[in-house]
């Protein structure tokens, strides 16, 4: 079978009826079938029939830079069949698409008469609107905002775009931001982000509000270990209590005065800090993130620790035997660290470099490792104690950084914020926290409700268990997380969509610990509910 006779063979289409063939002649339109989950091609002859790329022609090509398509076309000019010819030319079709400077990509593969089993690949590129802009809804947890977004795309010709944005959310929270993104080396899943923002942030459960200004700059980067997001910030944040008493007078009309240890951690502060953040799937299908974000020490700033978070999530598959019901399981961890531990961690490569060299003049390296002065992280090491850095209340450390526990969209059944330590009727944040889910999807009852939801809908079962504290040394710290635990189940309804999830389910507090509990009933929405 030659070249020509192949590319003009009949192609089996698995959405048209029995019997019923396309043609794929000049695999006009070829990507777009290709990509549709729902209809795949049928070419038994095409891992086995030689193929090569020599040729790539791109039109429609105006204001983007040459190499930036080039680095994106190289898996093309590896092609040794024919199924990797359409295999490569869909990838570097999403290649292009991933870009965001094209509105649309069509790809047609054409044979070669000048080379021996040799295609010419050709795209039709339709670049974007220099200036575009779009409105949507962004949802958190329990929150909705509304953004609206201008952005300005490839303005140097290298796949680059500058996206200023404004929103204000439910919770009286607003934003202004303007990010430059420039695709590293032409790889639209790696990019580089140069971010300014101002926002304020309303914190009603803490008694304080928030003002930001940062400016930072981020690189995504892929591995075999998952997504890597690292960040470099640079933030003045201004906390100031979210209400004052008119007059000592309306402290009679029954109105709430903020706590002391709430106004005593407002001010204006520098944070300085640098980011890590991972997320990945591993092979047992658990979805793992970790943040680690190190605040101050050499970066400078107003504050200095460690913060560590961590969460996992597990969902198994639908057992028919138990009538399409699933299960998921969801744990939570948090700790940071306190200013002695960044304190001695700073410390450690100079007093490791100072013992190295002692070991060439001492008489036996016994000697130099007996008397060196290593840090210690000592277990025992308060969390409050100052040293030359702007402290607040839990020690020095960014209140907003701090864990929350509570409400809704975490551990149900409590009222929000209420566990871990407080100020009055005001969450005081915690340094250190865990919380386990557990929880049954059962699809309901037969019902006209099954056509129009599927299998979005669901009965819904949980178990949550969880605790936050801030004591003043590690091993006490560790004694009350387990000894002051809350603890609650529950039966709902919960609807699954693409990127966020709502409950509605009836609370009943088991253990409650020193929280506050709410029982009843009780309205979720989120992306990442535990």
């Amino acid at each position: 079978m030659d070249a020509k006779t192949s590319i003009d063979a009949i192609v089996s289409c698995a959405r048209r009826p029995c019997g019923q063939k396309i043609r794929s002649g000049f695999i006009a339109d070829f990507c777009s079938a290709f990509k549709c989950s729902k209809r795949k091609l049928t070419m038994p002859f095409l891992p086995h029939l030689q193929a090569k790329v020599k040729k790539v022609r791109i039109l429609g090509l105006t204001r983007t830079r040459n190499w930036v398509i080039e680095r994106n076309l190289a898996s093309l000019f590896g092609s040794q069949t024919l199924q990797e010819v359409f295999e490569n030319t869909q990838e570097v079709s999403g290649r292009l698409q991933g870009l965001g400077i094209f509105a649309s990509v069509e790809a047609t593969i054409n044979v070669d008469p000048e080379v021996l089993n040799g295609y010419i690949v050709e795209y039709d590129v339709k670049e974007s609107r220099l200036i575009t802009g779009k409105t949507g809804v962004k949802v958190g947890n329990n929150e909705g905002a509304l953004d609206i977004q201008v952005a300005v795309n490839n303005i140097f010709g290298i796949a680059d775009r500058l996206i200023v944005s404004s929103g204000r959310s439910t919770y009286h929270s607003s934003a202004l931001d303007a990010e430059y993104t420039v695709p590293f080396a032409a790889s639209f899943w790696q990019p580089l982000t140069f971010r300014l923002s101002q926002n304020r942030i309303a914190h009603p459960t803490r008694g304080f509000s928030q003002e930001n200004r940062v400016a930072g700059v981020q690189q995504v980067v892929l591995s075999s270990f998952g997504k890597h997001t690292i960040s470099l910030e640079s933030s003045w944040s201004h906390l100031f209590p979210s209400w004052m008493p008119s007059s000592p007078s309306s402290l009679n009309e029954g109105e709430v005065q903020i706590p002391f240890a709430v106004r005593e951690t407002c001010g204006h502060f520098l944070n300085n800090s640098i980011s890590h953040e991972i997320a990945c799937t591993t092979r047992l299908g658990v979805n793992l993130s970790h943040n680690l974000k190190w605040s101050g020490g050499i970066l400078g700033g107003s504050f200095s620790y460690l913060r560590n978070n961590i969460s996992l999530d597990y969902s198994t598959r639908r057992f028919s035997s138990l009538g399409g019901a699933h299960f998921r399981f969801s744990a939570r961890g948090g700790y940071i660290s306190s200013p002695e531990v960044m304190e001695s961690v700073t410390q450690f490569p100079g007093e490791l470099l100072r013992m190295v060299s002692s070991m060439f003049q001492a008489k036996s390296w016994q000697q130099t490792v007996l008397t060196s002065s290593l840090p210690i992280l000592d277990r025992n090491l308060p969390f409050n104690r100052q040293h030359g850095t702007r402290s607040t209340q839990n020690g020095s450390i960014l209140p907003s950084d701090q864990f929350l526990l509570g409400g809704s969209t975490d551990l149900r059944g409590f009222r929000l914020h209420s566990v871990g330590p407080q100020h009055s009727t005001f969450a005081a944040g915690a340094n250190t926290y865990w919380a386990l889910g557990a929880h049954t999807y059962i699809p309901p009852p037969a019902g006209p409700w099954r056509h129009r939801f599927g299998n979005m809908l669901n009965l819904h079962a949980f178990f949550t268990a969880g605790s936050a504290a801030s004591e003043s040394s590690f091993l006490t710290n560790m004694q009350k997380l387990t000894s002051d635990v809350s603890a609650s189940c529950g039966l709902g309804v919960a609807l699954d969509f693409q990127h966020a999830s709502l409950e509605l389910n009836y609370c009943l507090p088991l253990r409650v610990g020193s929280a506050v509990p709410s029982p009843g009933f009780s309205f979720a929405i989120g992306a990442n509910l535990l």
